[in-house]
Order: structure tokens, then C-alpha cells, then sequence
């Protein structure tokens, strides 16, 4: 009998590893997105475990969903929509 866990279940002393695809699943992004940020600097550095083989730590991807949701919750739409109308108005006319 096996005595791995058939599931491994994230925990401050377990380390979860994700796949590209699980990553892309989880932030509703595209995998070419990812990457294209990731090397950027604008997503979570890749694990290389081998030549061939990358992953995400699943801790590093929460924390910058978390990061995120907070960066949009301090944008007010209001404000952003009336930037614009007062850009919009302060051009000049023919």
C-alpha cells in the first residue's frame, strides 16, 4: 500500500507546485499571458525542476491574486471614468 496522500492539500509545511495550465485555471489568464508577464517581472517567477519542467508555488500565485484583487479594490471606476470625461473636455476644438 501506498503511503503518499492520494491528494496533497497546500499547508504552511507543505509546499504546493502547479502546473502552467493549473496556473492559468486559477487567475483566469492564458498561458502566453503568464509567461509574458512572468518575464516581465509582473508574475511570480517559475520553479524550473528540470530543463523541461516548470511550476508555480501555489503560496507565491495566491499571495499575487491577493496582491491584485487589492490594487483593484483601491481603483475607483468613478474616478478613472471621470478623468477621462475631463481629458476628454480639456481638448481643444476646431
Amino acid at each position: 500500500m501506498n503511503d503518499y496522500p492520494t491528494r496533497l492539500v497546500p499547508s504552511r509545511h507543505s509546499p504546493l507546485f502547479l502546473r502552467l495550465r493549473e496556473v492559468a485555471d486559477r487567475v483566469a489568464m492564458g498561458a502566453s499571458t503568464i509567461l509574458a508577464w512572468e518575464k516581465k517581472g509582473m508574475f511570480p517567477k517559475a520553479v524550473r525542476l528540470s530543463p523541461g519542467k516548470r511550476v508555480w508555488l501555489a503560496s507565491d500565485v495566491e499571495r499575487w491574486v491577493h496582491r491584485l484583487a487589492a490594487d483593484l479594490d483601491e481603483i475607483n471606476p468613478k474616478d478613472i471614468e471621470e478623468k477621462q470625461l475631463n481629458k476628454a473636455s480639456s481638448r481643444p476644438t476646431e
